[in-house]
């Protein structure tokens, strides 16, 4: 969400011939010590999720210590899906039983 669900946003860089000065590392760096930022100079992009709200770290990373995010070795990701019970709606494909 730190990149509002944007394949360009992720893969937004600036660099020059030799070197990538910002791209998603340095975005997911700033997100992770500030989410509230509401634009990441000079990527421009926002730290919140594509809903409007923010994504604090300590809910998607773990096994990080301190309160540094940099090193942390797990990254929780959440699906969601829809499903329903109803056979009138399975039948018409709406939902997955």
């Amino acid at each position: 969400q730190y990149y509002q669900n944007s394949k360009d946003k992720l893969n937004t860089s600036i660099h020059d011939d030799f070197f990538t000065y910002f791209d998603y590392s340095t975005h997911f760096m700033t997100c992770s010590q500030a989410p509230t930022t509401t634009k990441d100079n000079p990527l421009n992009i926002s730290c919140f999720a594509d809903f409007g709200g923010t994504v604090n770290p300590f809910m998607i990373l773990g096994n990080y210590s301190g309160s540094t995010y940099a090193n942390a070795t797990a990254l929780v990701i959440t699906i969601v899906i829809e499903n329903s019970n109803d056979p009138e709606k399975i039948q018409l494909g709406l939902f997955c039983p």
